[in-house]
């Protein structure tokens, strides 16, 4: 059973909605490590550059984070678009 994500609401922009869950800050150095961790350096650059990821607003990670976005909301978002299983997201 997949269960639901929370809505990041305005976590995504880096905005401060109250009514948005608060996520843990994360480094971009640290969102790296996690990606070339699961998915090996090479193709984790691949996915950053060409994944459409519909919960960053139909941005790729490379746009996400040229626009700002929280790096641990666009962890998650990664997670969530290729079913990494929630005890690996850690």
């Amino acid at each position: 059973m997949i269960s639901a994500l929370p809505d990041l609401g305005n976590c995504l922009a880096g905005g401060t909605d109250t009514t948005a869950p608060r996520l843990r800050q994360m480094r971009l150095s640290e969102f790296w490590r996690r990606m070339d961790d699961r998915f090996g350096a090479r193709y984790a650059a691949s996915v950053a550059q060409d994944l459409v990821i519909s919960q960053l607003g139909g941005r790729t990670v490379e746009a996400a984070i040229a626009a700002g976005v929280a790096p641990k909301a666009i962890w998650e978002a990664v997670c969530a678009a290729v079913d990494v299983p929630v005890a690996d997201r850690h």
